[in-house]
């Protein structure tokens, strides 16, 4: 007798290779009317990734991070998080742009618990798309740095390296907004009288 049928599916069990996607310092577009900036994160998938799973922090949660690293005698990373540290607080003068230099250079110092996951479920690549794209919203008054990774994850689950995975810097416009302009009426009549007026004192 013929035995039924089987099916078997195989996975890969590797780890996906890390996203590829623009580190340079960005910015949010300027808060709504609702007090939320919007940061619009792209990136180009390579052969074989499909599937994201995005994380998001901040300024002070890493700060707060880095120094239990700091401060646990055990922790592998303890001496190298002190030294960031150091560096980011030793000279107040820092800008934004040399802050986030400095997380993205030690990225791999930031572990998950750093992180907070801001997708339930993972984002898929919709079929025919060449680039995936993510909104998020964060508060506009929101004065430190925000940092996010994009995690690629496999068909059998697993995801690509977390502290391998690069850190995005984004900040909020800080920029005041242009004042408004000063405008005044006149009716056409008015306008030649001032301009007969000034000739006629100038003469």
């Amino acid at each position: 007798h013929e035995s039924e049928t089987a099916i078997i599916v195989l996975t890969d069990p590797r780890p996906p290779r890390p996203v590829t996607i623009p580190i340079t310092l960005k910015y949010t577009a300027r808060p709504d009317a609702t007090g939320l900036a919007r940061v619009d994160l792209r990136w180009t998938p390579t052969p074989g990734q499909r599937r994201f799973r995005l994380f998001y922090s901040d300024e002070v949660r890493l700060n707060g991070y880095l120094e239990s690293v700091r401060d646990d005698a055990a922790h592998p990373n303890n001496t190298a998080a002190g030294a960031l540290l150091a560096s980011l607080t030793i000279d107040p003068a820092l800008d934004q742009a040399q802050r986030a230099q400095l997380f993205k250079d030690n990225a791999h110092l930031l572990g998950r618990t750093a992180f907070e996951q801001i997708t339930a479920d993972p984002l898929e690549l919709p079929p025919g798309a060449a680039e995936m794209q993510f909104d998020h919203a964060i508060s506009g008054s929101l004065e430190v740095l925000s940092f996010y990774r994009v995690v690629s994850v496999s068909a059998a689950n697993v995801e690509a390296s977390f502290v391998g995975s690069a850190v995005v810097p984004v900040a909020v416009p800080n920029e005041l907004p242009p004042n408004d302009p000063d405008l005044s009426l006149a009716t056409v009549r008015e306008m030649v009288d001032s301009r007969l007026l000034q000739r006629s004192d100038a003469v």
